[in-house]
């Protein structure tokens, strides 16, 4: 190292970051972390395509279906299914409720 350059005033870490983005450290599952690096596979970032996931998720049409966007007698009946143990999470209930209604419109139209 040059002896010529003076690091005494230097901060360890400190990274110059893009404006509008924000340095954060997130817990994800390992499949899901899988799924998105697999995605960018021979071009492109991983983070990139999960900022473009979420950001398309915060658009009300694409927003993901959860107890929390339910009307409220809805999400009662959801979160009472996963308090007596018939489901092991609220997003459990959603889907089969989803693939119910998918079976009866089926039937309806044969």
């Amino acid at each position: 190292m040059s002896k010529d350059i003076d690091f005494s005033h230097a901060k360890r870490g400190v990274l110059i970051s893009e404006p509008g983005k924000e340095r954060v450290t997130v817990r994800i599952d390992t499949n899901v972390l899988a799924w998105f690096r697999q995605r960018v596979k021979g071009g492109g970032n991983y983070q990139t395509l999960i900022n473009d996931t979420l950001r398309s998720a915060m658009d009300a049409d694409h927003a993901p279906v959860t107890v929390g966007t339910l009307p409220d007698e809805l999400a009662k009946v959801v979160r009472a299914k996963v308090a007596a143990g018939e489901y092991a999470t609220e997003s459990k209930v959603i889907q089969e409720g989803l693939r119910m209604l998918i079976a009866r419109d089926h039937a309806i139209e044969q």
